[in-house]
């Protein structure tokens, strides 16, 4: 295979990431804060210069209406504003130029559809190359319909995965952990309900990494600023291919 031929290869590789997660956990706000580090790499310390572009203009507006949304208000946006599905190219910057490294496809799923007898999220969970699952902190600390939910959702993706058996690459985002991080002993619990889960992963041999999210708004610059999204989406990718450039 010639350069020429291997560059179009990578060009046309397609990798579908789902996002999984209840409504108003936090999935829209997380990607919008990752596009808009990872749109403009010198400004957000992307020290590997590495670039999303979007393919599809309306996807994109509706990421920057989000982003305008929390400039303008300095407050998060609504449901709403939502993202549903959204193609992105990946590239690497070097001085003016990109090179095209894969595409990305992101399926934002609710969770109410991920349901074992459900054939159509079934086949998507079978086909998909990655899956990051959204649980919210303080749902996870409380026993309540909304955590019995997210524990359901948890049980439905490893019993796909065991009647897979291939190799499956799921990130768990516990998120809006800056809403227990304060208080010492609901961290503590939050770390213990992680290692349950974590167990459960592991016994399963299911290939997997735990990230605890906070997006917060930068009040003076009306921005999102997301920690661990560069390491959950840096990780993501790397499993899905290795030849992806680490970007954390």
């Amino acid at each position: 295979m010639t350069n020429n031929q291997e560059n179009l290869s990578k060009e046309n590789q397609i990798y579908t990431v789902l996002s999984i997660g209840q409504r108003g956990v936090g999935k829209t706000v997380f990607l919008a804060a990752s596009y808009q580090s990872l749109k403009n790499p010198a400004t957000w310390g992307n020290q590997a210069n590495i670039v999303f572009r979007s393919q599809e203009e309306e996807s994109e507006e509706d990421i920057e209406k989000i982003l305008n949304y929390v400039a303008r208000t300095g407050q998060y946006p609504p449901a709403t504003l939502k993202i549903s599905n959204f193609d992105f190219s990946l590239e690497k910057k070097s001085g003016d130029q990109s090179e095209k490294i894969a595409t990305i496809r992101w399926w934002d799923l609710p969770g109410e559809s991920c349901q074992i007898y459900n054939l159509a999220f079934v086949n998507m969970a079978l086909q998909a190359n990655a899956c990051l699952l959204f649980l919210e902190a303080a749902s996870l600390l409380n026993d309540s319909d909304k955590h019995n939910n997210y524990l359901k959702i948890f049980q439905t993706l490893i019993e796909i995965i065991n009647y897979n058996k291939n190799r499956f690459n799921l990130g768990i985002i516990i998120s809006k952990c800056d809403l227990v991080v304060s208080d010492q002993k609901c961290w503590q619990n939050l770390q213990l309900k992680v290692k349950e889960l974590e167990q459960k992963l592991r016994e399963q041999k299911v290939n997997h990494r735990f990230f605890y999210s906070t997006v917060l708004i930068d009040s003076q610059q009306g921005t999102l600023q997301a920690n661990q999204a560069l390491d959950s989406l840096s990780w993501l990718l790397s499993q899905i291919d290795r030849q992806l450039v680490n970007f954390s």
